[in-house]
């Protein structure tokens, strides 16, 4: 069963909202789907000594779950390139840390993949006022047409559909 990935977003940022609010952060978590169409939830495991080997109980995870689709969802910073960004300035950028840079935004970002190898990611700002609780702007789906390479230890998780 083929799931839209922008639907699982939309549906993950309905609730990822609901946290939000009560809390005023999110902690990082997966939001998955089956085979069968059930849904599960599973939270980041503590792995900030080993990301490796917090990646592999993901992947079992939604191996031993039958994951067809799922979402990933976390609290970011992104910086959104200007045409005045050189080459340089954005590897820079990227060495220095997104935290530290002065144009930095907050977001909560959404990256979901199926097991098709389709992806679609999207985001919220992060509102932060200085006198009442931080809220979510609404959801920006990304233009995925224009994404070339995607690599790093969060894609891929799933086990590709047998052809």
């Amino acid at each position: 069963m083929k799931h839209n990935l922008k639907d699982l977003i939309e549906y993950a940022s309905a609730n990822a909202e609901a946290i939000f609010r009560r809390q005023g952060e999110f902690l990082p978590m997966w939001h998955a789907v089956t085979a069968d169409g059930e849904a599960f939830v599973m939270m980041c495991p503590e792995f900030l000594d080993d990301k490796d080997a917090g990646i592999a109980i993901v992947k079992r995870a939604f191996e031993e779950e039958d994951a067809e689709a799922y979402v990933f969802i976390s609290e970011a910073w992104v910086l959104e390139a200007r045409r005045d960004f050189s080459d340089e300035a954005i590897r820079k950028a990227m060495r220095a840390g997104l935290g530290n840079h002065p144009d930095r935004r907050e977001v909560l970002a959404f990256m979901a993949e199926n097991r098709d190898g389709e992806m679609q990611s999207a985001r919220r700002y992060i509102l932060r006022p200085e006198n009442s609780k931080p809220t979510l702007a609404p959801l920006m789906l990304d233009e995925m047409s224009k994404v070339t390479e995607t690599s790093g230890r969060l894609t891929g998780l799933l086990k590709a559909r047998v052809r």
